[in-house]
């Protein structure tokens, strides 16, 4: 296996190769007994890089599997691009670089910030329509808090509905969380805790934020919303 990378490594050494980007799957050289595939995680500056290879010899643990799962992995520091040299990388030809999807490559359509801004939406409002021609992606941070006392604690959530409709039913986030235990007869605890959505939303539809109390009664607020608009 290793002579079959070795090989590879010299082949992929004469051809063209472009600026390295942050998320691009490499070969990884350590040594003559240890190449590994990796990926890269900063551009230091020009084809130097900092990358984790994927490895089961070490412990440190890296949130790259093809599941989003966590793989055994090495982080290392200022790696440069050459073949058949140690402490070095060069581009892993069964990972593409070119596509709108995922971190690296060319930015497809849809996938570039225009403009941000911050949204009207209130919880339990009115729908808005975020943007007629472009998508969007919203960001909101909002706080549930309640008391726990000895009849139960409290469980909210803040929901986010998105479709043409002009009342949106179709949920596409949600954000929020729950509390309870034991308190001392007599006394009442209030807690409190901020929770992130995140979502892209279609050109032309419209969006509302409401609140479901499954248990008590606890109290909602938007902390900050954003609004990030995509390019065409």
């Amino acid at each position: 296996m290793l002579k079959r990378i070795a090989l590879l490594l010299a082949v992929l050494s004469a051809q063209a190769t472009a600026a390295p980007v942050v998320g691009q799957g490499v070969i990884f050289r350590y040594d003559s007994t240890h190449i590994y595939p990796a990926v890269v995680t900063k551009v230091v500056s020009g084809n130097v890089v900092n990358l984790v290879a994927l490895t089961a010899m070490y412990s440190v643990w890296y949130s790259g599997g093809p599941d989003g799962s966590l793989v055994p992995a090495m982080a290392f520091a200022s790696v440069d691009r050459a073949a058949n040299t140690d402490y070095r990388w060069i581009e892993n030809p069964d990972v593409p670089v070119e596509g709108p999807q995922g971190p690296q490559g060319d930015a497809g359509p849809g996938s570039a910030v225009s403009g941000s801004s911050t949204p009207t939406l209130t919880l339990n409002g009115s729908s808005v329509q975020f943007d007629a021609t472009h998508d969007t992606i919203y960001t909101g941070i909002f706080s549930v808090s309640g008391t726990i006392s000895l009849s139960g604690g409290y469980d909210g959530l803040v929901n986010l509905f998105c479709d043409t409709n002009s009342t949106p039913t179709t949920l596409i986030a949600g954000a929020g969380g729950a509390a309870g235990g034991t308190v001392v007869v007599g006394l009442n605890m209030t807690t409190s805790g901020y929770y992130t959505m995140t979502a892209r939303v279609a050109a032309g539809h419209r969006c509302r934020l409401t609140t479901t109390s499954a248990v008590g009664t606890p109290t909602y607020s938007i902390i900050n919303q954003k609004l990030q608009t995509l390019a065409p």
